[in-house]
């Protein structure tokens, strides 16, 4: 089956994880709404207003601080609910099944998943360290030199640190996709070397460019005034959510065939997933 019908195929649960995100969304976004809906909307449709609102920054510290609780608390429930609903997303789009049997299997894989991640972690550390470690001996090196020497040598040693982190990115969901049936250890070991290849890479990097797009064009629309009223502006806000959903869901079915398609994977996935 191809990666579009895959993807089609998992709609429902693709939107059962854009409703978790939303609704934790909204729980967290509420307080500080409430606290600025009376003039809020008003105020910042005009530069004298958008100046009121610095004189009110004081006032809002409060709510500001309990509002930093809640996106950590926020941050917390995602940590949490990812993995179950990760692997139940990961299962829908291998094979037909219901939503529940979805988040059966996905309960059965919560441990797994984790440490999936866990794994991970430690595979980026170790290869991030030696970058870090070069970007302290500069640092040290260069501190009383020219600052702006000093920026640019600290930035070119930290560069090669992205790559690092979008190939962890793309083993991680390699690796998840693997421990639908293999087994932690197993599943990111064995997709070590097809995180860094071309068929692995070309899709995550195209779905990843698409899903900024349309948040891009959502942006444009919405921050800068397009639409006038607020309800299409959320229209615009929550569809442009779900389709970088949805594109994400088309890039978990290519780790799903990259992973089919790698040499070392056990017949028991070939059997069940295939």
């Amino acid at each position: 089956m191809s990666r579009s019908a895959a993807a089609m195929r998992a709609l429902p649960m693709t939107f059962v994880v854009y409703a978790v995100e939303a609704c934790l969304a909204l729980l967290i976004a509420l307080p500080l709404g409430l606290e600025l809906l009376d003039d809020g909307r008003a105020s910042f449709a005009s530069a004298l207003g958008r100046a009121a609102w610095l004189d009110r920054v004081a006032e809002l510290l409060p709510a500001l601080r309990l509002q930093s609780t809640s996106w950590l608390l926020h941050g917390a429930l995602l940590l949490l609910v990812s993995p179950w609903l990760q692997m139940a997303w990961l299962h829908a789009l291998a094979q037909p099944s219901g939503l529940g049997q979805a988040l059966a299997v996905g309960a059965q894989r919560y441990l797994r998943a984790w440490l999936v991640t866990v794994w991970v972690l430690l595979l980026t550390a170790l290869a991030s360290a030696p970058f870090l470690l070069a970007a302290s001996v500069l640092d040290n090196l260069l501190r009383e030199g020219d600052a702006r020497l000093h920026d640019l040598l600290l930035a070119a040693a930290c560069l090669p640190l992205l790559l690092v982190w979008w190939a962890a990115h793309v083993l991680h969901d390699l690796a998840r996709a693997r421990a639908l049936s293999a087994g932690a250890w197993a599943a990111v070991s064995g997709s070590l070397r097809l995180a860094v290849r071309p068929r692995a890479q070309l899709p995550a990097v195209l779905f990843a460019i698409l899903a900024l797009a349309v948040h891009g064009a959502a942006w444009l629309l919405v921050g800068r005034g397009t639409l006038d009223s607020r309800v299409p502006a959320l229209a615009v806000w929550q569809l442009s959510c779900l389709l970088g959903l949805f594109l994400r869901s088309c890039w978990l079915a290519c780790a799903l065939a990259c992973a089919l398609a790698c040499a070392q994977l056990s017949p028991t996935f070939r059997d069940e997933y295939e």
